[in-house]
């Protein structure tokens, strides 16, 4: 069976996103096997500097990587749009469901590792079924 164009791109788009959900939820989350410290404290003893000033500095690192996805997300979708790939209908709610999985992913934050991954898979199993359900394929 054929996928029409539009519905290829689309399901391109989303899958995208859906990379990015299943990834590493944030880098102030990560802690050795034995569970004793952040990656902030580990670089900040290492080098012999002040913790708080460490997370800061991966924190907005993460926001201005995420401000990059977002504004390169949009602009795929744009592209699609112009090239009458893809409706804008159906534009603007990929690009809201990219940032409810977002908002989504942000919420796991003080979760344990496995709790996010349990969670994350639930998450795109729903993503797929909202995708089927808008007859958007892979």
């Amino acid at each position: 069976m054929r996928i029409p164009k539009p519905m290829a791109i689309s399901g391109a788009i989303v899958a995208a996103g859906i990379s990015g959900l299943v990834g590493v939820h944030a880098v102030n989350a990560v802690s050795d096997p034995a569970g004793d410290q952040s990656l902030a404290g580990k670089i900040a003893s290492s080098f012999n500097l002040n913790k708080d000033d460490v997370q800061k500095v991966i924190d907005q690192q993460r926001q201005d990587k995420q401000a990059d996805h977002e504004q390169r997300f949009e602009a795929r979708v744009s592209q699609a749009v112009k090239d009458g790939k893809l409706s804008q209908d159906l534009a603007d709610q990929l690009i809201a469901k990219e940032k409810e999985m977002q908002t989504y992913k942000d919420s796991l934050k003080d979760k344990t590792p496995k709790e996010r991954r349990d969670l994350m898979i639930v998450q795109r199993d729903n993503l797929r079924a909202w995708m089927k359900q808008n007859n958007i394929s892979l």
